[in-house]
């Protein structure tokens, strides 16, 4: 990563301080993006971009940028928080882009949210013929994982896309794990954010079940829980 792409890092823990819930509190989710990516000069297309939590760090490194995800409400936040992005309402099964018009397409942790082999089609067909596909999943193990499958598991989605990749016209040229670390004031804001994410009504018995894979760590201010990504980078198969 250049010296830009490591100021960006630090401005956005900055911006972040006076917030409380914290996810990747090292942001290494865009440093690692940014060390596997060439993106000085080249034309980028995020998928499920969210509230631009990544796109920002993204944006300093790029030549353009283009950033989607399917919840408007999502995309209205990214635009107020980074207006010099051109973020759009939209889903990586059907990108509305002309072929061959990106060098990297960027799934941030959003390829099985969708149907995942339908997604990486469309996005061989916007892709340059020698543009690199990078991929950001959730590894179903870590220890935020586990506690959210007791909302809602992922673990059958998270499996579909590993699959998607493996049988797609893409080759991995690398793949690799890393541990973002996750921080919340007190249990009490992981259980809302938990509820709030999910959109589901507060349930006791659920809390009672994430205290008890919590153990100690229930009392303790802050609570860092960690994380697991694999990032995997891929280019068209010509062989």
């Amino acid at each position: 990563m250049n010296e830009k792409g490591v100021l960006q890092v630090a401005l956005i823990n900055k911006l972040r301080k006076d917030k409380e819930m914290i996810i990747d509190k090292e942001e290494l989710t865009l440093v690692k993006i940014l060390a596997l990516a060439n993106l000085e000069n080249r034309k980028v297309l995020e998928i499920g971009c969210g509230d631009g939590r990544i796109t920002k760090g993204l944006l300093a490194n790029s030549g353009s940028l283009i950033a989607i995800d399917p919840d408007s409400a999502a995309i209205s936040t990214a635009k107020e928080r980074i207006p010099e992005v051109d973020f759009r309402v939209g889903s990586g099964e059907s990108l509305g882009f002309l072929n061959d018009c990106f060098d990297v397409v960027l799934f941030t942790l959003s390829l099985h949210h969708q149907n995942s082999s339908k997604a990486l089609k469309e996005a061989a067909k916007v892709l340059n013929d020698d543009g690199q596909i990078l991929i950001v999943e959730p590894v179903a193990d870590s220890e935020i994982s586990i506690i959210c499958d007791i909302i809602e598991s992922e673990t059958d989605a998270l499996n579909n896309a590993i699959n998607a990749i493996n049988t797609s016209m893409f080759k991995v040229v690398f793949a690799e794990e890393f541990y973002p670390e996750w921080e919340f004031e007190n249990n009490r804001e992981l259980y809302s954010w938990l509820f709030d994410h999910y959109q589901i009504p507060y349930d006791k018995s659920k809390v009672v079940r994430i205290n008890k894979l919590l153990g100690d760590k229930k009392r303790s201010r802050p609570i860092n829980l960690g994380d697991k990504h694999v990032i995997i980078s891929l280019v068209i198969d010509a062989d």
